[in-house]
């Protein structure tokens, strides 16, 4: 049964309304306030096991080194004071032909800057300070050890308006490091990555002060500026996380790190080949009420026997609220298979992953209460399905709102939404059941298209198969679990035959004609093969039914 469409005029004007919601843009937010992650560094150190090599974990830490190339000093004042710094960890795997990047480290603690030096790596230090403020075109690095020290749960941090709320204090050790699985650091032949992410903010108690010599100490800024807490504009963000590429080799049970190549700024997301990377905001930060950047990549392969892959990656910059519900919109006639997901539990635990469902036209994953997707952390989700990709947005849900921000916001991405071949339902075999889809570049029926073809796969080898056409769309129950996608047994027409290669497949060409008449044309087909003991009066397998959409203009959902 298709969707009605009456209520999308109230959906839209829903949608509108909350467009008109009162504005307040990003807190603090000052044009000129610009930190980075000037270095990623190239030293790496591991920092202890928990368990036995290969079933325990492994901890390693990195060493990051600031810049400030902004216009405004950055506050650098060590805790319990609330205006400092902190740095998010991170650790990534590609996996072997970059099917699937994933988040390896667990939600490692962060560390809370206390010192800033004023040196000159980045380029040549303007304004320095005794420890308090990153000044002016200054740089700070901490090396592994510093890095493994100093370090507090995430979630008491706010990093899109950079505010603490102090709950357990920075404490030394590397117990809280990035840490991962001995299973995930060593699958041959994939490639990893170790990240960090900094979340400044500038501070400034007096206005008066233009250098770093005048007055307004303790941090001085820019005459005129106004006293209280600068947040960095969402703008200047992305060279405030950066990736490098490391190697991890085991020696026994103890593993080295070393790093590879440059470090390349933004998500670690754009180390996956292949995938489209898209992100959003939930709201504008510069005209109204908002929350942190996400980032949505998006991978698919195929088609493959009929059937194409679909992977998500959604990599939660600095969004407070975090992600309760991943939502996109699919077409109900379609197969959604193999669903999988994939979050940073270390060791895993599938009791609190994400919960499936399909819905009203739309695919829905729910986390659990506890398992949001917060900042600093990347989820995966894939499935399979027989539509093909289509341009549209995926649906975010905030966990939890802050700052009076919309309960949902969009990205950009690739959905299953071109149902050009549809499955009728299922076929039935023994010992295995066959396959009916379409093929060809594309696998789609446009008018002039030659490499179209109907193919049949997972019969028994060398079997006898036949290929109808149905007349008289239906169902007809034959019995012993098979049926027939035909109003009637007169409705069947024998069309082509052939005899499958020893995987049980074969092909039968079908070329769309280049004639406009048939657009719109919707043709129905299956296929029986023999098979000894099949499920079919003992002889004969059948595969699924197979609706094919002709035309060039057929688009989306049936």
């Amino acid at each position: 049964m298709k969707e009605s469409n009456k209520w999308r005029p109230l959906a839209a004007l829903m949608a509108l309304a909350a467009l008109a919601l009162p504005a307040a843009a990003q807190p603090g937010a000052t044009v000129g306030v610009d930190g980075s992650l000037g270095i990623l560094g190239s030293s790496l150190q591991y920092q202890g096991r928990i368990g036995t090599f290969p079933t325990g974990q492994v901890r390693f830490s990195m060493a990051t080194t600031s810049c400030n190339p902004g216009n405004h000093n950055l506050i650098w004042f060590q805790a319990a004071d609330t205006r400092h710094p902190v740095i998010a960890f991170m650790a990534a795997r590609l996996d072997p032909g970059a099917s699937r990047i994933v988040q390896i480290s667990d939600r490692s603690w962060m560390k809370h800057a206390f010192f800033a030096l004023s040196s000159s790596q980045c380029s040549s230090c303007q304004c320095p300070s005794g420890g308090t403020w990153l000044g002016i075109a200054c740089s700070d690095t901490y090396s592994t050890g510093n890095n493994a020290g100093n370090l507090a749960p995430m979630d008491d941090y706010n990093p899109w308006t950079a505010i603490w709320t102090p709950g357990q204090q920075p404490t030394g050790g590397s117990t809280n490091t990035v840490r991962m699985t001995d299973a995930d650091a060593s699958v041959a032949g994939a490639t990893y990555y170790y990240c960090a992410n900094y979340v400044f903010s500038s501070w400034i108690q007096s206005s008066v002060g233009a250098s770093c010599t005048s007055g307004g100490a303790p941090i001085p800024q820019p005459a005129g500026t106004t006293t209280g807490l600068k947040n960095e504009p969402d703008a200047n963000r992305t060279n405030n996380l950066a990736s490098r590429q490391m190697t991890i080799t085991y020696t026994g049970s103890t593993p080295s790190f070393s790093s590879v190549g440059t470090q390349l700024f933004g998500t670690v997301l754009q180390r996956w080949t292949g995938a489209t990377i898209s992100s959003s905001t939930n709201g504008d930060p510069t005209t109204g009420p908002s929350d942190g950047r996400v980032y949505v990549a998006v991978k698919v392969t195929g088609p493959t026997n009929g059937l194409y892959h679909y992977e998500y990656a959604v990599h939660n910059r600095d969004n407070k609220g975090g992600i309760g519900v991943f939502r996109l919109p699919f077409c109900p006639e379609s197969q959604v298979l193999n669903v999988g997901f994939h979050d940073t539990d270390v060791p895993g635990n599938a009791v609190n992953d994400w919960t499936f469902d399909k819905v009203n036209g739309q695919l829905t994953w729910t986390a659990p209460v506890g398992n949001s997707l917060r900042w600093n952390a990347i989820y995966n989700i894939w499935f399979d399905s027989d539509a093909a990709p289509i341009s549209g947005n995926v649906t975010l849900d905030q966990a939890t709102i802050v700052g009076g921000v919309s309960p949902n916001f969009t990205v950009a991405s690739t959905l299953p939404l071109g149902l050009y071949n549809v499955n009728l339902g299922p076929g039935c075999g023994n010992p295995s059941t066959p396959s009916l889809y379409a093929g060809g570049t594309p696998a789609r029926a446009e008018i002039g298209n030659a490499s179209f073809t109907l193919n049949t796969a997972g019969n028994v080898a060398s079997a006898p198969a036949l290929l109808v056409l149905v007349t008289a769309p239906g169902t007809t129950d034959l019995g012993g679990g098979c049926n027939l996608y035909a109003a009637n047994l007169g409705s069947v027409f024998p069309l082509m035959s052939g005899v499958c290669g020893p995987t049980g497949a074969f092909t039968w060409p079908a070329p769309v004609p280049a004639d406009p008449s048939l657009e719109g044309l919707d043709m129905d087909f299956q296929v029986a093969s023999f098979a000894a003991g099949g499920a079919y009066l003992g002889s004969f397998n059948l595969t699924n039914g197979l609706e094919v959409r002709i035309g060039s203009a057929t688009t989306n959902c049936p």
